[in-house]
């Protein structure tokens, strides 16, 4: 039986985000990959059928891979929910990884295993970005000069990528009061990735 695939590959750099937005908007039971090269294009040419484009083939054939939503895999032969999965190295081959809780599976030579389920349920959204919400991203002695400015900007959301457990810098704190006066919402989530499952439900 022939089974129609489409492929998508990527650069490395935006996978996990690209990933993660797939996985949801993905409402189908069928498989999504997300792929890609961890190697410059000299060796990654070379090692195209072996490394890239066949495993990534295997996994969305497999009937196991059904109602997993959108995975990662690349060329470390690891299978990674689109959720959970960020990239932790420049330039290793095993720069992907879900730190909390592992790869779902593996693929060992064209067999697909698949040794864990996912570790919490998908969520989904409206595929329309229609919204203006700024990424903020803090650092130490900050000043809210960004902050005071987005005030008067026609904006609909605001997210502040914060330090720590979702600590902001001082300066930031009463231009922030202001921006949730004016009815923004603004979400604040820490920077660091956690290592730990329980962590996900702080």
């Amino acid at each position: 039986m022939i089974q129609r695939l489409r492929g998508l590959s990527s650069r490395t750099e935006p996978i996990h985000e690209t990933s993660f937005y797939l996985d949801m908007v993905h409402t189908s039971d069928k498989p999504v990959v997300v792929t890609g090269a961890m190697k410059g294009t000299p060796v990654s040419w070379v090692m195209m059928d072996s490394q890239i484009w066949s495993l990534p083939i295997y996994v969305a054939l497999d009937e196991a891979s059904k109602n997993k939503g959108v995975l990662v895999t690349l060329m470390n032969y690891e299978i990674h929910a689109a959720s959970e999965v960020t990239k932790t190295h420049t330039l290793n081959v095993n720069t992907f990884q879900s730190l909390s809780f592992g790869p779902l599976g593996v693929i060992d030579a064209s067999d697909v295993i698949y040794y864990r389920s996912m570790s919490k349920p998908r969520y989904h959204f409206n595929n329309e970005i229609a919204s203006h919400v700024p990424i903020i991203k803090t650092y130490t002695g900050m000043d809210a000069g960004i902050i005071d400015y987005l005030c008067f900007a026609k904006i609909d959301g605001l997210i502040i990528e914060a330090m720590g457990r979702g600590n902001v810098p001082p300066n930031l704190v009463k231009s922030l009061e202001s921006v949730i006066q004016l009815n923004i919402p603004v979400l604040i989530c820490s920077t660091y990735v956690p290592e730990w499952p329980g962590l996900w439900n702080l």
